[in-house]
């Protein structure tokens, strides 16, 4: 079962998503930037910013690591 490749969009995988776009932006990095520092396509990074693709662990990590922030960061939604 490919965990990375294209999936039904659900509630998780774009608030995911979301957080994800919103970290890298933060961060002043473009898809292509983080592509190059996770080994991960760019087109991957954009699906799974959009929530049309589940990510799985070891990609969660990468990403993580590329934006400077643990993993759970990215699962867990902010608390207010």
């Amino acid at each position: 079962m490919d965990l990375d490749g294209p999936a039904p969009t659900d509630a998780e995988a774009v608030a995911l998503g979301g957080r994800l776009r919103a970290l890298r932006k933060e961060r002043g990095l473009t898809l292509t930037q983080i592509s190059a520092q996770t080994g991960l396509s760019a087109a991957f990074i954009s699906q799974a910013e959009r929530g049309l693709c589940r990510v799985s662990i070891p990609s969660l990590g990468q990403l993580a690591q590329a934006l400077d922030v643990e993993a759970y960061t990215l699962i867990l939604p902010q608390r207010t």
